[in-house]
């Protein structure tokens, strides 16, 4: 999916997922996107924030990003990266 699409997708599941946590890659023309996106209501009470994760996972496909709190998104170059972001994704969600 394109980054457009990418977004479409979060904010529709937004409307159907309370306390949605989610991130997203997609690899179009040779980079890597990532998408987070969360609820607000978690944004609120655990007080993370989807630019804070963006600048986290970033970096791990050489890449940089950034947002709001309750979306954002970043892109880089390392496919390689792809599985250190799931990794450390499901590592913060474990936590939240």
């Amino acid at each position: 999916l394109d980054p457009k699409s990418i977004k479409e997708l979060c904010f529709s599941l937004s409307d159907q997922i309370d306390n949605l946590f989610i991130v997203l890659l997609s690899i179009n023309d040779n980079k890597v996107f990532i998408s987070c996106f969360i609820s607000k209501t978690l944004v609120e009470n655990k007080g993370i924030s989807a630019s804070e994760m963006i600048k986290l996972l970033s970096p791990l496909i050489n890449g940089t990003g950034g947002g709001q709190t309750f979306y954002a998104t970043g892109g880089g170059t390392k496919i390689k990266g792809i599985s250190d972001v799931i990794s450390k994704s499901l590592e913060i969600a474990i936590q939240i």
